[in-house]
């Protein structure tokens, strides 16, 4: 099994894929941040079941639980099936804050996430905000 250490996804625009990112092997400090993750389609085109796929995120079948890894700030909308998505036989895995949406995105029973909230300003820039919306994170136009 290959062991990466330090693996930076920074800033990026990840969409129209069956899965936006995995995580399937054993990580140590990833840092995964200020990325918009959107619109991945569920697709029996791939090596996995087409119910595994249309995810924005995936814990996959050979994540190591000894992993370590950072997964915040990152806007993850209008994926079909979940925004972030852990196997139902892995142990809970936790997440920062992160930008659903309000468009049904929904995150994984197995996950521990914490969710950032959103606010439009008068001039059309959308501004993120930690959970106690006092402090503005970053935004995209």
């Amino acid at each position: 099994m290959i062991e990466l250490k330090k693996s930076y996804i920074i800033n990026n625009t990840i969409s129209k894929n069956a899965n936006g990112i995995q995580l399937n092997g054993k990580s140590i400090n990833d840092i995964i941040k200020f990325n918009l993750i959107k619109e991945q389609k569920q697709t029996a085109d791939t090596d996995v079941d087409m119910f595994e796929t249309g995810n924005g995120i995936v814990i996959g079948d050979n994540y190591d639980p000894s992993s370590s890894f950072t997964i915040e700030y990152n806007s993850i909308l209008n994926n079909e099936n979940f925004g972030i998505k852990n196997k139902p036989q892995f142990d809970e895995v936790s997440v920062g804050a992160n930008y659903f949406g309000d468009s049904g995105n929904h995150i994984c029973p197995r996950i521990l996430a914490s969710i950032l909230t959103a606010k439009l300003s008068a001039s059309g820039e959308l501004h993120l905000f930690d959970g106690k919306k006092t402090n503005r994170l970053y935004y995209w136009c």
